[in-house]
């Protein structure tokens, strides 16, 4: 005895397309690239240039770890940043030791350059930040 099993064309149709549907993929991280030897990484180039943008001081790996500032403005209310946000000045003293407080607002002029992978966090078990040169860092008053 066979049995005719039927399924309707139209519901192939949709799993088959169910299927092939991708998830919200999240942007690429970077590959980390920079070099300590040359404080410069392959192809250095400028992504993006900050004439007195709003900034925040943040710290990398917590207290004791880097001073860094962070543009995302989507961030700053829960002082919470993705690591892709992390700009490190280099050098370390382009940020002045007056803004080595975390979660001061600052007016930001500078470059984040192509550079990537400047910090390590043992917290995070991860290599993030961009590296940021500072021409002026100013406080920010509203």
């Amino acid at each position: 005895m066979k049995v005719l099993v039927c399924i309707p064309l139209l519901s192939l149709l949709s799993l088959a397309t169910s299927c092939g549907q991708k998830a919200a993929v999240e942007p690429e991280v970077p590959k980390p690239n920079w070099s300590y030897a040359t404080n410069s990484c392959p192809d250095e180039r400028t992504l993006d240039v900050y004439n007195d943008q709003e900034a925040v001081v943040i710290q990398a790996g917590g207290p004791g770890g880097q001073y860094c500032l962070a543009v995302d403005t989507a961030g700053f209310a829960k002082m919470s940043f993705d690591l892709r946000s992390y700009l490190v000045p280099i050098p370390a003293s382009a940020l002045p030791a007056q803004y080595h407080i975390v979660g001061t607002h600052v007016r930001l002029t500078g470059r984040k350059k192509s550079c990537y992978g400047l910090v390590t966090s043992a917290n995070t078990m991860a290599i993030f930040g961009y590296k940021l040169e500072i021409d002026a860092v100013k406080p920010l008053t509203k």
